[in-house]
């Protein structure tokens, strides 16, 4: 049964006739398989990585950016759910979701990093530190723009697949999978090393000395 009008809620989101064509139509018909959304996802989710990174300093831009995001994602999912296909929500959403908003979230943690970075810059002087942590977050650009393009090759040629819901998940979740192995192995043995993202000393030029 339909019960778009259930719960009051849903009626913010729009007139029933626009809700019904969403959730029957337009949402299942988003996810059209092929390289052009492929390449319309990631750069739409770059974009949004972007800002986060770049309004980090102001420690509230990030916290924005992704509050909307999951107002976005929190809409729709209710709206699915008063129609009684959450189900559909869930098989659309977590192929790619699942690495899609682990990047999304990452770079939010990033860019509150310069933010904190700001705020206790440690023994080193404040210049230096954003300087140093600003360069550092090129490691983090480079891994959030492979991740998000591994999420959009997922959404463009997965998602909106006639492939089994359990294999579609399946790829879903070794993408992420890969993530976090790439993040915590490889990531924590070069912490281990002393690397720290930041170009070399030659590169970075001539810094002041500063007591430990």
């Amino acid at each position: 049964m339909v019960g778009g009008d259930r719960p009051r809620g849903a009626r913010v989101l729009g007139p029933k006739s626009a809700r019904d064509q969403y959730v029957l139509h337009d949402f299942g018909d988003y996810y059209a398989p092929g390289s052009t959304f492929a390449s319309v996802v990631w750069t739409n989710n770059a974009w949004l990585s972007a800002v986060c990174v770049a309004l980090g300093i102001t420690g509230i831009g990030p916290v924005w950016v992704l509050f909307q995001n999951a107002v976005n994602v929190g809409s729709v999912g209710g709206l699915m759910a008063t129609y009684g296909r959450l189900d559909d929500f869930f098989a659309s959403i977590l192929p790619h979701g699942m690495l899609e908003l682990t990047a999304l979230f990452t770079a939010g943690a990033a860019g509150l990093r310069i933010f904190w970075t700001l705020v206790d810059p440690g023994p080193r002087p404040r210049s230096r530190a954003l300087a140093e942590e600003g360069r550092a977050l090129f490691t983090v650009a480079i891994t959030l723009v492979v991740a998000l393009a591994v999420s959009g090759l997922i959404e463009g040629f997965v998602t909106g697949s006639g492939l089994p819901e359990w294999l579609k998940l399946t790829i879903g979740a070794l993408a992420l999978a890969a993530f976090w192995a790439y993040v915590l192995v490889l990531g924590r043995r070069a912490a281990r090393a002393g690397e720290t993202g930041d170009v070399d000393a030659e590169r970075a030029g001539d810094v002041r000395p500063v007591a430990a």
